[in-house]
């Protein structure tokens, strides 16, 4: 008998453990689904802005996009210097 009232008090433990894993299986479901619903919110004008910077970049006249480059180019030595002697 008494290795019977061993297993039934095993055997409630194991189910509140269980309860308590299925409560917090809940929640996280509970959490990711509204962790989708915001990213799922925020696609749609993450890539409407990423089209327009993309749009607004190529939309530039090549002629301006050149001197940027070569205003890079040129300043490139410089900001070289300014690192080398600062490590």
């Amino acid at each position: 008998m008494d290795s019977m009232d061993n297993v039934r008090e095993r055997f409630e433990v194991l189910e509140q453990r269980t309860e308590h894993l299925q409560l917090h299986t809940q929640a996280l479901e509970a959490q990711t689904r509204t962790v989708g619903r915001r990213l799922r919110r925020w696609r749609l004008p993450w890539t409407v802005a990423a089209v327009a910077t993309l749009g607004l970049a190529l939309a530039l006249p090549p002629a301006i996009q050149a001197k940027r480059i070569r205003f890079v180019w040129r300043r490139a030595p410089t900001l070289c210097r300014g690192l080398i002697t600062k490590i």
